[in-house]
Formats: C-alpha cells, structure tokens, sequence
C-alpha cells in the first residue's frame, strides 16, 4: 500500500510540473507581439494546450491505473496459490520476501511475483499436481537471489563484456547462500529448481550443460517464463516486442526451450491469466 500511495503521489507532482510547464509554454507564445493582439490565434493556442494536457494525463493516469491492477492480479494470484495448495514446506513468507529483496536489487517492480505466476499457471497448463505447481511457484520467485551480489549498474547495463558475462552466470550459484530459510527436507526438490533454469535443451547451458529431460520440469518452465518476461519488457539492450512475436521468438529456439513449455505459456496467455479461484 505504501507503495501505491508512492506512486499516485509521484505521478500527482509529474502532474502539476507538467501542467505549470505547458501554461508556461502557452503564455511565452500567445505573449509574442504578432500574436497577442489577434484573439482567434491566442485562443487556439490555449485550446491546443489543454488537450496537450489532458492527452499526457490520460496517458499517464492509465499507466499508473495499469499499473496497480497488474500489482493486485498478481497479489490475487499469489492468495490463490496459498488458499489452493497451502505451504506444507513453510517456505512462501521466505521467498515472497527474498524476491521482494531482488526486484528492489535490479529495479523491476513485483518482477519475482509475475515469474512465479505465470510459472504456476504454465505448469497447470501442463497437468502438474497442485502440490508441485505451488513449488514451482514459490521457487520461481527466488531463481535469481545471486544477483543480490552483482551491482545493480552492471544488471542494466546495456553493453557488458565478456567478463562481465561470465560474472552475470554465476548468479545461480551465488543464490545458494539466500536459501537457508528452506527446511532441508524442501531442498532436494527445491534447489533443482533454482540451480537449472538457465540449462538449456540442447546441453549448452549452464552451470551443469544438462540437456531435455534431464532438465527438471520446473526450472524449464521458470527457464521459458523470464525469457518470455524479458522480450516483453523494455530493457536498456533491446524494446519490448508484442505477445505473439515474443512467443515466436520462443517458438524459434527450440534449441534452448522446451517446446511443450512455449506452447503451454501460449495457452495460457491466449487464455489470459486468470486470479480467480
């Protein structure tokens, strides 16, 4: 709520900068000389600032109105997911807070959330047991703890080298020292997750170069997802493509993706995602 609160106040002040700069701009115009004797030219003037304005509010009112209900979607979905399938492993406070820990690292607003859902609702595309799903789910949120350990400025960076690459892969390895609140009864089923979601099919990922099967269901579900995120979103290195051309970029890496996985995120995006019990 805090947050919401935030980001209203914020976009009231963007407002009131906004509207003292275009009055502003009108004024220096209908203030020339040839102009501010000529009504009809002035009034223009004024007309064309006020829609100006009410366009730019109207933009930025349904962003920030977008913007909470994205929030409460994936909150709405994250109660479903304890009202269905509980927490017999005591592990969803944890990783709801680590990944409120990540998003806040790499400045990706409710990022954690939206990868658990969509992996939740991905894997019951795929008839996976509630049980292993809700899993899924709260281990999706945590995949890039090790990040937590990269500075922030390099996460987005638009340009990295080499070095940096190999740094930004050991991520994976470096989240294991953010998952002691796992009892370690959870962790034979959890950490397969977080440690592969970067393998891909073909062998050539890391850090093991498992290949297909040998890839745990849900780290290639998790795998598909922030990929899918990532060509979705706008980043520093490449614009946000559409729904149907992120999917077909998927589609075409069949090398790196399960397939049966893309077409299941398809279904359930043309299906559109569901908070309801």
């Amino acid at each position: 709520m805090h947050e919401d609160a935030d980001e209203l106040s914020g976009a009231a002040e963007f407002l009131r900068e906004l509207y003292d700069a275009i009055r502003g701009m009108a004024e220096s115009f209908t203030a020339r000389p040839a102009i501010s004797g000529d009504p009809s030219v002035i009034a223009v003037a004024e007309a064309a600032a006020a829609l100006l304005l009410c366009f730019v509010i109207a933009r930025l009112l349904a962003a920030v109105v977008s913007s909470l209900f994205s929030r409460w979607r994936w909150n709405k979905l994250y109660q479903t997911v304890r009202a269905r399938a509980g927490d017999p492993w005591g592990i969803a406070d944890g990783c709801r807070s680590l990944g409120e820990r990540i998003d806040a690292h790499i400045g990706r607003k409710d990022y954690s959330l939206r990868i658990g859902s969509l992996v939740y609702l991905v894997a019951g595309a795929l008839g996976v047991n509630e049980t292993d799903a809700a899993l899924y789910f709260y281990a999706a949120q945590v995949c890039d703890a090790g990040f937590l350990d990269i500075q922030p400025d390099l996460l987005s960076s638009e340009v990295i080298s080499g070095k940096e690459k190999k740094l930004l892969k050991t991520h994976v390895i470096r989240g294991l020292g953010y998952y002691d609140f796992v009892p370690e009864a959870c962790l034979r089923e959890f950490l397969p997750l977080v440690m592969s979601h970067h393998e891909n099919m073909d062998g050539s990922g890391s850090p093991e170069g498992l290949a297909g099967e040998q890839i745990p269901l849900g780290a290639r579900i998790v795998h598909v997802v922030e990929s899918y995120v990532s060509l979705v979103s706008s980043r520093g290195y490449h614009h946000a493509l559409g729904r149907r051309r992120a999917i077909g970029e998927l589609r075409h890496q069949g090398r790196l993706y399960d397939q049966q996985v893309v077409e299941a995120l398809a279904s359930v995006l043309a299906g559109g995602i569901r908070t309801a019990t």
